[in-house]
C-alpha cells in the first residue's frame, strides 16, 4: 500500500488500521497503540510527564490533531506484518497514559519477507556500519534480549538518566540530530559521571546543572550532537520546581 497521504484527507482515512490493512514502506497509518511492538526497554518518565501536559494543553486549545500529525512516529514492518515502533515511544506512552488508543506512524522499512532471525539482525545494525533500530538495554544499562522486549508501552520502565539527557537537550545542551538513540548515548555518559536521587527534587536540579556543565565541556565532545556551548536550563529548572513531589 504505497500511497502518498495528505493530512487527515480521504486517503488518511483509508489508511486507518483495520483487520484487512496491509502496510508497506512509505505508508502513513493511524494504528491502534495495542497493535504496535516496541524496540526499547525504557523511557524517561519526566519526558513522558511533560508530554502528557502538552497533550492536555493542545487538546484544550483545539490543536491536538495538528500536534500529533506533526509528531508522527516511525515504524518498521517485521515478519507477519508486525509493526515495530522505532521512534516516538515517549509520545506514545504519554498518549496511552492520557487514555488514547491511536497513533500516527510513518512506515520507513519493510522487512516482512525476512525470517525473525534475519529481521533482528537487520534491526541490530550488523557489522557494515548500519545504524541500529533497537536498543537492548534496561533502565540500569544492563544488556537485554530481544525476546524480553515489552509488548505493552506501559511496561517500559523508567530510566532517570534518560530523562536527564532529555532535559539537557531541551535546554540546548546539545543538538538534536538524526542519530538513533542519541539521548540514550548521553544518558549512558551521565550515568557514569553523575549520582543523584530521582526521588529528590533538589537532586534533579543539581544533576541537571552538573549535566549542563558536562555537556558544554570537552568530556562529551565525542557524543552525537555536541556543540560545546553552554545551554540555558532555567526554564527546565522552573518546570522541575513546579513538579516537586
Amino acid at each position: 500500500m504505497s500511497v502518498s497521504v495528505t493530512r487527515f484527507g480521504l486517503i488518511g482515512l483509508l489508511l486507518c488500521a483495520s483487520a484487512w490493512a496491509r502496510w508497506d514502506k512509505g505508508d502513513t497509518a493511524e494504528v491502534r497503540i495495542k497493535d504496535l511492538r516496541f524496540t526499547q526497554f525504557v523511557v524517561g518518565e519526566k519526558e513522558v510527564e511533560f508530554r502528557v501536559e502538552t497533550i492536555e494543553e493542545e487538546e484544550q486549545a483545539g490543536t491536538l490533531d495538528d500536534y500529533l500529525w506533526e509528531r508522527r512516529g516511525e515504524a518498521v514492518i517485521g515478519p507477519g506484518q508486525t509493526l515495530f515502533l522505532i521512534d516516538g515511544h515517549h509520545l506514545l506512552r504519554a498518549l496511552r497514559e492520557s487514555g488514547r488508543k491511536w497513533f500516527w506512524v510513518d512506515v520507513v522499512k519493510n522487512y516482512e519477507d525476512l525470517s525473525w532471525k534475519a529481521f533482528w539482525a537487520k534491526m541490530k545494525g550488523g557489522a557494515r556500519g548500519k545504524k541500529p533500530m533497537v536498543y537492548l538495554r534496561d533502565g540500569k544499562n544492563r544488556p537485554k534480549s530481544v525476546s524480553k522486549l515489552p509488548r505493552d508501552i506501559l511496561d517500559l520502565e523508567d530510566d532517570p538518566y534518560r530523562s536527564l539527557a532529555w532535559m539537557v537537550r531541551k535546554s540546548g545542551g546539545y543538538d538534536d540530530i538524526d542519530e538513533p538513540f542519541q539521548e540514550f548515548q548521553w544518558a549512558r555518559f551521565f550515568r557514569r559521571h553523575i549520582r543523584f536521587d530521582p526521588d529528590d527534587s533538589e537532586g534533579w536540579a543539581r544533576a541537571l546543572r552538573q549535566a549542563m556543565r558536562m555537556a558544554a565541556s570537552r568530556k562529551t565532545e565525542d557524543l552525537h550532537g555536541w556543540h560545546g556551548e553552554r545551554g540555558d536550563c532555567s526554564a527546565m529548572l522552573e518546570w522541575l520546581g513546579e513538579h516537586e513531589e
